[in-house]
């Protein structure tokens, strides 16, 4: 195991109807959490979170703003442990046609915000709706 944190990022995605996409990975014992990765060495975070939605969910971001930087530290339910630290962004899109890759995401739903909170999500996705809430 790795002796340092690894840099990550997650995208909180808002559609044109106000929904949020939430997505299911057998990483994180089948819970819901948004869609996201790592950042590769020399990556800009912006770079980092189109690149990583666009494999993981098919979909076109527009990158808004980063919403919440969290610490996970041996995260409870995540299958590989480490140390992680989470950059939250706030994305958008215009298509919301999710194509799942099936590897990293099981299933997905666009889900009200407010309806996201009432979900069995990590902690770190709930969060992040509730900061997205607070500020909008």
């Amino acid at each position: 195991m790795e002796k340092y944190p690894r840099v990550g990022v997650g995208a909180l995605i808002v559609n044109s109807k106000g929904e949020v996409l939430l997505t299911q990975s057998h990483k994180w014992n089948n819970l819901w959490l948004v869609p996201g990765g790592h950042v590769e060495y020399g990556e800009k975070i912006q770079k980092a979170v189109k690149r990583e939605i666009k494999e993981e969910v098919g979909l076109d971001i527009e990158f808004k703003k980063i919403l919440l930087v969290q610490e996970m530290i041996e995260p409870k339910n995540y299958i590989k442990g480490g140390h992680h630290i989470g950059i939250e962004c706030l994305c958008s899109t215009k298509n919301d046609n999710v194509k799942i890759d099936n590897d990293e995401i099981q299933d997905y739903k666009w889900v009200k915000p407010e309806d996201g909170l009432k979900m069995k999500t990590i902690v770190y996705t709930h969060n992040l709706i509730k900061k997205y809430l607070e500020e909008k």
